[in-house]
């Protein structure tokens, strides 16, 4: 949704319609980024910073326990 409340089409190709929704924020912000970086960011965030991205894995591990594919 935009700011004066348009909602927007988010394409979900290869599950990147979070990544999609980011870059339109950056891009509102004149940041040109391409998803390919955003994914490269957020995997190099989470290579420098370990301990901040435990609780997520553990999150992902107890779900998929609880609920397998």
């Amino acid at each position: 949704m935009l700011g004066d409340g348009t909602v927007i089409d988010v394409p979900s190709n290869n599950n990147n319609c979070g990544y999609v929704v980011i870059q339109k924020i950056l891009k509102d912000r004149s940041v040109d980024k391409s998803i390919e970086d955003l994914r490269n960011d957020r995997a190099q965030n989470i290579e420098d910073n370990p301990r901040e991205s435990s609780k997520v894995l553990k999150a992902q591990e107890w779900i998929e326990t609880r609920y397998p594919q």
